[in-house]
């Protein structure tokens, strides 16, 4: 992340629950949970900066998040479709879709997240309401860019003029790029059985699981099932399965409460060597090497 504009209102985010954060929650599937503690700027802005990363964490949340390009160019995947951006252009990514974000160059762009009880308090069901996921509109981005500006000012207006920005920015989408639910794709039944085995992953990853298991759990065919587990989260079965394991085993080996040897068992790991390799692999330092560096 490049930065995080200043100002003594930014909210604070919190991702508990994210698969790809060193504090995982094992039995839930990847959802980012945020607290906006101010109730004045119910909503968050930043620029992000990706350089040529193959692959961001996958999540979903239920807040409306709207991304607007700066520099260089990126792809936007959420619920398995794809959307290119550059700059000056638009994604939009609704309500609890699981989506990631790469960029094989260097991508710049503003992300803003707006607060759901902000926007239904303003008369926006977002149970409901499902926007365009790729636009470009020079008059929407100025206003992106404008809340951008208005972002970096320290004076007695600026809360008011955050939220005049962020709210004529959801109207402009309402009036100009809202779309019906029968426009819009369906999350497909596919999709549904990959979202279903991740659950069942999530609750089993301690017991020796096989691709059998996971694809049968889909109840889709192993070839299937790998092409599409693969198109949804960017990682196959077999590498989920593991990074799951990988990532209960640091908190595991941060309490300094068992063995290596332990933990590698109690993560699902047949043998303690299989666990080192497959730990080494995701993070580049041993388990052992691991739990003496958290002594630091």
């Amino acid at each position: 992340m490049e930065k995080h504009f200043p100002g003594k209102d930014f909210p604070e985010k919190i991702f508990p629950e994210n698969i790809f954060t060193e504090k995982i929650n094992p039995d839930k599937v990847y959802y980012e949970t945020r607290n906006f503690i101010n109730n004045v700027l119910p909503f968050s802005l930043h620029t992000d900066i990706m350089v040529n990363t193959p692959h961001h964490y996958v999540h979903k949340h239920r807040e409306i998040e709207i991304l607007c390009g700066l520099s260089g160019s990126g792809q936007m995947i959420a619920d398995l479709r794809s959307v290119s951006a550059s700059a000056d252009e638009v994604v939009v990514i609704n309500p609890n879709r699981v989506h990631y974000i790469v960029s094989d160059n260097i991508f710049r762009y503003y992300c803003l997240i707006i607060d759901s009880e902000f926007l239904e308090a303003n008369g926006i069901d977002t149970e409901s309401v499902c926007f365009c996921d790729h636009i470009v509109d020079p008059v929407l981005t100025g206003m992106i860019k404008r809340l951008g500006t208005e972002w970096e000012l320290d004076d007695e207006y600026r809360n008011m003029s955050l939220r005049a920005c962020v709210i004529g920015i959801i109207v402009y989408l309402c009036r100009n790029y809202q779309v019906n639910e029968t426009m819009v794709e369906k999350e497909s039944r596919t999709l549904q059985k990959i979202k279903h085995s991740i659950n069942y992953i999530k609750n089993n990853f301690r017991n020796e699981l096989t691709l059998d298991d996971v694809a049968g759990e889909a109840g889709l065919s192993k070839y299937h099932y790998c092409r599409e587990f693969k198109k949804a989260t960017d990682l196959t079965p077999v590498e989920f399965i593991n990074r799951t394991r990988c990532e209960y085993a640091k908190s595991l080996l941060e309490s300094k409460r068992y063995s290596v040897t332990e933990i590698g068992e109690m993560c699902g790991f047949s043998t303690s060597a299989h666990f080192s390799k497959t730990f080494r692999g995701f993070f580049g330092t041993y388990p052992s090497d691991y739990m003496k560096k958290s002594d630091k």
